[in-house]
């Protein structure tokens, strides 16, 4: 699926949320927290490290946001969730 320059999916906009309460948090963790499946969660890390709204860290497969992520994140529409 093609990612459009400038605009975030629903699982990108889940994972930054997540990571803006704080702390570097694991892939795993991450998944569970967005309720997302693993492929879904493993996309979205790829798409927003590559768009840099999201780090990892110094420990191997921990992510935090970035202030370019926090400033993305605001400027999103909230998404419905779902019950």
């Amino acid at each position: 699926m093609a990612q459009q320059h400038g605009s975030l999916s629903a699982a990108q906009v889940r994972i930054l949320r997540v990571l803006s309460y704080g702390g570097m948090l694991t892939a795993y963790q991450i998944k569970v927290s967005a309720s997302l499946t693993e492929w879904k969660t493993r996309q979205a890390l790829a798409n927003l490290v590559s768009q840099e709204l999201i780090v990892t860290g110094p420990r191997i497969n921990r992510y935090e946001i970035t202030h370019h992520g926090r400033n993305t994140l605001a400027t999103q529409a909230p998404v419905n969730h779902q019950p």
